[in-house]
């Protein structure tokens, strides 16, 4: 490793005149490595996970519920979502949008669930409720490819 490398490759903290704060790893000047920390005074929003040139990417948790994977600043993967209007969403998404499979629970309480694509749930199905939650899962897939 050169001197100037390691300089660069730093654990450190900023904090903007917003009251917004990262601690965490960088590198050339941008959020950058295995773990740090992105908090917002606005949102009271807190992302906790991998950064790559800057942006949420790998496995992160945001503290105001939503948990999951993300992909350059986007949700992608298996994620959970917790509004604070008692919307929740939990699956699967591509592009930060509910892309496959997964479960919305509506404030009310009713649920709509099944294969999504670009936010729109396009197929409907009916999961058994006497079963555990990975076998829901894979239950719900059977249901959509059949």
């Amino acid at each position: 490793l050169s001197l100037t490398h390691f300089l660069n490759d730093v654990l450190g903290v900023y904090t903007w005149p917003s009251g917004n704060s990262y601690q965490g790893t960088w590198a050339q000047g941008k959020r950058h490595g295995r773990y740090g920390q992105l908090e917002s005074t606005a949102s009271g929003a807190r992302y906790e996970g991998t950064w790559s040139n800057g942006l949420q990417d790998g496995y992160g948790t945001e503290t105001y519920s939503d948990g999951g994977e993300w992909r350059t600043d986007q949700r992608a993967g298996w994620g959970v979502s917790r509004r604070s209007d008692g919307l929740h969403y939990a699956g699967e998404w591509a592009g930060n949008k509910r892309h496959g499979y997964g479960c919305t629970t509506f404030p009310d309480g009713t649920k709509e669930e099944g294969k999504y694509k670009q936010n729109v749930l396009v197929r409907k199905c009916q999961v058994l409720q006497n079963l555990t939650s990975e076998s829901k899962y894979m239950t719900a897939v059977a249901l959509l490819l059949t």
